[in-house]
C-alpha cells in the first residue's frame, strides 16, 4: 500500500500540531516539516562555464502548498509492487 507523505511549511506550528494529531492513527500516512531553508539552485551558470541543462525540469508546487500551507505527497513502500 501506498504511503503518504504530509508535509508542512516552516512556521506553520498550529497546522503542523493539527495534522499529527489528525493522523496519530493511521500507519500509512507521515507528517514532516518542510526541510528547506533556501532555494539551493543558484542562477549561475556551472563552475565550467556550462551548463548543460537546457531547461528547469523542476514541477511547480501544488496549489495546495501555497493555499493551505502543506502538501501530499505519495509513494510506494519497498517491496510493494506496482498496480
Amino acid at each position: 500500500m501506498d504511503q503518504r507523505l504530509i508535509i508542512v511549511r516552516r512556521g506553520q506550528f498550529a497546522l503542523f500540531e493539527l495534522l499529527v494529531r489528525t493522523f496519530a492513527d493511521d500507519p500509512h500516512v507521515q507528517v514532516v516539516w518542510d526541510r528547506r531553508l533556501t532555494e539551493r539552485r543558484c542562477d549561475t551558470v556551472a563552475m565550467d562555464g556550462n551548463d548543460r541543462r537546457r531547461t528547469d525540469r523542476r514541477r511547480r508546487a501544488p496549489s495546495q502548498w501555497n493555499d493551505l500551507n502543506y502538501m501530499i505527497a505519495e509513494r510506494e513502500r519497498p517491496g510493494d509492487s506496482p498496480s
